[in-house]
């Protein structure tokens, strides 16, 4: 049954789409460019990685040199109780070589001047899965086994590895908030400098909670309730929007006689049909 809206439904719509000084609080978030938009790999794991291994490499073009590694290796003396604080933040920084998917491993540093591996295992939309982290574990005390071995397991929130006794845990939060705070205390190039606040904007929006962010949307939604709800429950799905497509063609198939459809299906976001003579339609 097609469902009648009131005359109070349509008030709540236009006072929301009236009330500009309410929106215009997202516009900081909503109305800038950023290139990972543009991109669409805003929530990429792989893309993440690529640039957080440009970030973390000293001998890179972006213009921070070795601190944003020397902040990473700050968090992990910070955090942990499995190594020396004093061997890691002695470390010669710039002798680090960046490996991006080496056996399979998201971002890989060595050291030979130092003698030692940092592996980076990346999550973001996704968990641990094929028992990865042992796997890793293992794959790097054979091929280094006379090195120093750290592992680090990175989340948005800080999830816990499955092995909780060799690997590290740090958090998306935390990077974002040194990279925040190194690249507002450098100098850099106009594009370096685009790039790394374009990645920060896009770590806060997407990946980490935004306090603020939250709190906006959740005036905004308080405020403009109906009108917000009646957006969200008619809005078109994109998996019904290509059942939408598919159905018309079918229809004409049908027409033909060569197929039969199952109208019942249709509501959902699978079109069954059948016929006798399918394998020489699509084979």
């Amino acid at each position: 049954m097609e469902r009648k809206y009131s005359v109070e439904d349509e008030k709540s719509l236009r006072d929301f789409l009236l009330d500009e000084d309410c929106l215009e609080e997202l516009s900081p978030w909503t109305g800038r460019f950023n290139i990972f938009d543009v991109l669409k790999i805003s929530r990429t794991e792989i893309r993440h990685s690529n640039m957080l291994g440009w970030l973390l490499d000293p001998n890179e073009n972006h213009g921070l040199g070795d601190k944003f590694l020397r902040a990473v290796f700050q968090l992990i003396a910070n955090n942990s109780s499995k190594h020396d604080v004093f061997e890691i933040l002695l470390l010669d920084n710039s002798s680090f070589l960046v490996l991006r998917e080496w056996r399979n491993i998201d971002i890989l540093l060595i050291s030979k001047k130092e003698r030692t591996v940092i592996a980076i295992e990346n999550k973001i939309g996704s968990h641990e899965h094929s028992n990865q982290l042992n796997r890793y574990r293992l794959i790097l005390e054979k091929e280094f086994g006379d090195y120093k071995r750290m592992y680090l397991f990175l989340t948005p929130d800080g999830e816990q590895p499955s092995d909780q006794e060799n690997w590290e845990t740090i958090s998306y939060q935390e990077l974002v908030d040194e990279l925040e705070r190194i690249a507002s205390n450098t100098e850099l190039l106009p594009d370096a400098e685009l790039m790394i606040k374009n990645y920060v904007e896009i770590i806060r929006r997407d990946i980490v909670e935004d306090q603020e962010l939250v709190e906006i949307c959740n005036k905004i939604y308080q405020k403009h309730k109906r009108a917000l709800d009646l957006i969200y429950e008619n809005k078109t799905d994109n998996r019904a929007m290509v059942t939408d497509l598919l159905l018309e063609p079918l229809k004409e198939f049908e027409s033909q006689g060569l197929i039969k459809i199952d109208y019942s299906s249709v509501g959902n976001t699978v079109i069954t049909f059948t016929t006798s003579k399918m394998d020489n339609y699509l084979p």
